[in-house]
C-alpha cells in the first residue's frame, strides 16, 4: 500500500478510524484467536472458550504496540495483512476462527504467518449466493485455504465455496441454530420471515418488491381460508438489539397495511426461533432464518430472487412468481403431513444439517486446543 493508496484508505475509513479504540499494551498469548468479532454473540455462552482473544478487522480496535512494529519492520506496504500477520504472532494461537467466511484475508493466513502450527477453522454465518464471493480474486483461488470449513447445506458448498477455496468441509448446518433447542408445538397457521432493515432503504419497492408483493398475497389468502399470520422482523443486527416495540413501528411505517399485533420478534421472553417452532408453515424470500427453520422440521416455502435459483428445482423453492403458483403451493404444503413433508425434503441440497449443541465444533477446538 502506497502513501497514496494510504491516504485514499483512510479517508474512506474516517468515521471507523476516529470511533476507534487505541490499545497501548501488547497482546497476550491465547489459545484461541476470532477473527472479526462480527457475530461474536454466536460463542457469549461456550465455556470452552474461555481463553479467547480477537482481532478486530474493522478499526472496533487497533493494537499500538503492534501497529509501530508493523511500521518499523515493513513500512506502509501491504499494511494491513503485516498488521494481521504481526498480531496473529505475538498472540501465538492454536486456533484461529471466524465467521466471517467471506473474508479472502482469513483464508490466505497461512500463507502469510509462515512456520506457524495454528488450525484455521472458517464457520458460515448465513445463506451466501455467488455475489458474497467475488471479492475473492481468481488469480489466487489456489492460495485461499483452511483447515476446515463448517458449512451450511450442499448447495452453497458445492455452488460456491468448494470452486474457491481448498478446505476440509464439514456441513454442520447453521452454528447458530445448533445453540437453540427445538419446542416443536404448533400454534398459528404462517410466519412470514421478513428481511427489512430500515437503514438500508433507499427505494422500498425496488429492494424489498418481493416481500412487499408476498405479503399482500399472504393476507389475501389467510382471510380466505381462514389462517392465521405473523410476521417475524428484524430486531437483533449483528447482536445490537433494538426495542421490539420501535422495530413493529419502524416497519410499519412501510408495510402500513400489516397489523401491529401481527408482528412479532426477538425480545426478553422469545426470539425468532421460537415462532418458526410454533408455525405451521414459514415463508419468506431469501433468509438463512428460513434455511434453518427446514434444519428445525418445519414446512417451509420461498420464492427467493433469481441469484439464488437452485438447478434441480424444489418445489418448496422456486423463483416463478405468480400469485395462483404461490397459492396453490403454500395449501399444498400446509395440508401436507409430516411425513410426507419430511420424505420430500430428506435429501434437498438446500437442507442444512443438525448438529445440536455444535459438538463438531468443539470436538475440532479439545483436538487442536
Amino acid at each position: 500500500m502506497g502513501i497514496i493508496n494510504l491516504l485514499i484508505f483512510t479517508f474512506k475509513n474516517i468515521n471507523r478510524i476516529i470511533k476507534c479504540k487505541f490499545i497501548l499494551t501488547t497482546p497476550k498469548k491465547s489459545k484461541y484467536l476470532l477473527f472479526d468479532r462480527e457475530r461474536l454473540h454466536f460463542i457469549n455462552n461456550y465455556k470452552i472458550l474461555n481463553n479467547l482473544h480477537i482481532l478486530d478487522v474493522r478499526f472496533e480496535s487497533i493494537n499500538l504496540p503492534v501497529l509501530f512494529k508493523t511500521l518499523k519492520n515493513s513500512g506502509i506496504n501491504n499494511l494491513s495483512k503485516n498488521y494481521i500477520k504481526n498480531y496473529i504472532i505475538e498472540i501465538n494461537p492454536k486456533i484461529i476462527f471466524t465467521f466471517t467466511d467471506y473474508n479472502p484475508t482469513f483464508f490466505l493466513l497461512k500463507k502469510l504467518v509462515k512456520k506457524t502450527t495454528f488450525k484455521t477453522i472458517a464457520i458460515q454465518s448465513s445463506y451466501r449466493s455467488i455475489t458474497i464471493f467475488r471479492i475473492f480474486e481468481k488469480k489466487k483461488y489456489t492460495e485461499y485455504e483452511s483447515d476446515y470449513y463448517l458449512y451450511l447445506n450442499d448447495f452453497t458448498k458445492n455452488n460456491f465455496i468448494k470452486k474457491i477455496i481448498s478446505s476440509r468441509f464439514i456441513n454442520i448446518g447453521s452454528f447458530k441454530n445448533n445453540s437453540i433447542k427445538k419446542n416443536k408445538t404448533s400454534r398459528f397457521d404462517i410466519l412470514f420471515i421478513s428481511q427489512y432493515k430500515s437503514h438500508f432503504i433507499k427505494d422500498l419497492k425496488k429492494v424489498y418488491f418481493r416481500e412487499l408483493k408476498i405479503l399482500k398475497w399472504l393476507i389475501k389468502i389467510s382471510k380466505e381460508c381462514n389462517y392465521t399470520l405473523k410476521v417475524a422482523i428484524k430486531s437483533n443486527i449483528s447482536g445490537k438489539v433494538e426495542k421490539l416495540e420501535i422495530c413493529k413501528k419502524k416497519y410499519l411505517k412501510d408495510f402500513g397495511f400489516l397489523n401491529f399485533s401481527s408482528l412479532v420478534g426477538e425480545d426478553n421472553k422469545k426470539n425468532n426461533y421460537n415462532y418458526i417452532d410454533e408455525a405451521n408453515i414459514v415463508v419468506f424470500s431469501d433468509s438463512t432464518l428460513g434455511l434453518e427453520a427446514l434444519a428445525r422440521g418445519a414446512k417451509i416455502l420461498s420464492y427467493p430472487p433469481k441469484w439464488y435459483s437452485v438447478k434441480k428445482k424444489e418445489f418448496f423453492w422456486d423463483d416463478k412468481f405468480s400469485y395462483i403458483k404461490f397459492r396453490k403451493t403454500l395449501k399444498s404444503i400446509i395440508t401436507m403431513k409430516k411425513k410426507k413433508w419430511e420424505n420430500y425434503v430428506k435429501n434437498s441440497p438446500l437442507k442444512p444439517k443438525n448438529d445440536d449443541g455444535n459438538k463438531i465444533f468443539h470436538k475440532i477446538i479439545k483436538k487442536y486446543g
